[in-house]
């Protein structure tokens, strides 16, 4: 985990100068998509303007590759799929480090109300 906070540093600064303003980019949170893989896929691929024949295969694709329809032998990177597993997961050390690396992203992001958490 400290090595992926390290590494993922360059991401956060690039998160943070991101502009979320522009119309044509549809954003998605993780917590939206999981268990809503069908729905949300259909919905991106309609904001980009893809051919109804291309987003009911999308539909399709995303519905068979949700967390919904995995099976228990099925190997994920997902755990649960369940949003805030950090808030379990994170030691005193991880939070430290995170927010040494991150900083205030959480907040910006509107994930958590202050850097305090």
């Amino acid at each position: 985990m400290i090595l992926e906070l390290i590494w993922r540093s360059r991401h956060f600064e690039q998160m943070r100068r991101w502009d979320s303003s522009n119309p044509r980019i549809m954003e998605v949170r993780y917590e939206d998509i999981i268990g809503n893989e069908a729905d949300t896929f259909g919905r991106l691929l309609e904001h980009y303007g893809f051919a109804p024949p291309v987003v009911a295969r999308g539909v399709a694709l995303a519905a068979s590759k949700s967390i919904n329809h995995r099976s228990k032998s099925e190997k994920s990177h997902v755990r649960s799929g369940a949003a805030k597993q950090w808030e379990k997961e994170f030691t005193p050390l991880l939070r430290m480090l995170f927010r040494e690396f991150a900083g205030d992203l959480l907040v910006q992001l509107g994930y958590e109300a202050s850097t305090e958490w």
